[in-house]
């Protein structure tokens, strides 16, 4: 009686151990699990931040873009004119050219 109450005791003994271990592990796991959902919280802030800082580039993208194209359009329109006014230049030039071999 007394070897088998004996080896009950170490049974015991060593379920506890056993039951201790696993109850370190578990802390182990909450404080990492804790420390995962911080970080997670920290890159989910990020991710926030960069598609704010993304929205406000493509808005930017998108102004400059219409911006280059009404510069397109006005230079479109100076060098139409500048070639009208050069054309017109040229014009002058040969009339003038021409009165002064009538003289």
């Amino acid at each position: 009686i007394e070897s088998m109450l004996l080896s009950k005791i170490n049974e015991a003994e060593s379920l506890n151990n056993t039951v201790e271990n696993h109850e370190a592990s578990m802390e182990e796991l909450r404080a990492e699990i804790v420390t995962l959902r911080k970080e997670k919280s920290d890159v989910e802030e990020n991710l926030s931040s960069l598609h704010t800082k993304m929205d406000y580039i493509v808005n930017e993208r998108d102004d400059l873009a219409l911006k280059l194209e009404d510069a397109s359009k006005d230079l479109k329109i100076f060098r139409r004119e500048r070639d009208r006014l050069s054309a017109e230049i040229e014009s002058h030039k040969s009339r003038n050219h021409l009165s002064s071999i009538d003289l």
